[in-house]
This record gives C-alpha cells, sequence and structure tokens, in this order.
C-alpha cells in the first residue's frame, strides 16, 4: 500500500459521496480503456459459463450456500436463470475482478491508482 500514495476510497473521510463516485467511474474508464490486447489474464464469459455448467454437472455448488433470494433452488436452477440472461452482444474490456472503495487509492481528490488490480 505504502507505493500508491492517499487513502483507500473507503477510507477518505474528505471527500463527499458524490466525489468519491466521480473518482471511481474515472478510474474505471481508466481501465475499460486499457486495450485487451495489453492485459496479461484472459477471462472471457464463455470460460466462465463453461467452467460453471461443469461445476453444476460434477455436483461442486453448495446449494445451501445461496444468497437469499436463490435459496430454495437449485443450483441447475440457478444456472439456467444466469443462462436466460446473457447479453446477445457485449464488448470486451479490461476490469478490475474486485472493484470496491478500498481497492482505489486517491490522495485529497486526486486518484492515484489501484490495488489488489491482478494476481
Amino acid at each position: 500500500m505504502t507505493a500508491v500514495p492517499g487513502l483507500d476510497l473507503a477510507n477518505a473521510n474528505d471527500l463527499s459521496s458524490p466525489q468519491i463516485v466521480g473518482m471511481l467511474a474515472m478510474a474505471l474508464r481508466i481501465l475499460h480503456e486499457v486495450p485487451i490486447a495489453v492485459c496479461p489474464f484472459e477471462h472471457r464469459l464463455e470460460e466462465h459459463i463453461a467452467a460453471a455448467k461443469n461445476r453444476v454437472n460434477v455436483g461442486l455448488i453448495d446449494e445451501a450456500d445461496f444468497d437469499n433470494e436463490r435459496q430454495g433452488q437449485t443450483a441447475t436452477d440457478v444456472l439456467a436463470d444466469l443462462l436466460s440472461t446473457l447479453p446477445e452482444t457485449y464488448d470486451l474490456v479490461v476490469i478490475h475482478g474486485d472493484a470496491c472503495l478500498p481497492n482505489f487509492m486517491a490522495n485529497g481528490s486526486n486518484f492515484t491508482g489501484f490495488i489488489d488490480c491482478g494476481r
């Protein structure tokens, strides 16, 4: 954390909520503008869907751990619901895999960097 100056956005008490939201949006836009060809990670939707189907098919889903909305459903039901909501088209972009306030740094009102962005 010392390599990136400032505080994470969850602890940046001198910033207002609109400032934090604006900074987070700007930071995510920066990531989304990075050409996917330079991203060292490959996490296409098709690969995640195939992995999810495999986990369901071999019984690796703990249905007791579903959130309140999905309690009582089977893993097959949840997968079917997921598949029914897939977009027909989508753009590939570089993302932060855990885009929460503690992973975005600011020094005053200036965005200074990302935390936990990569392996």
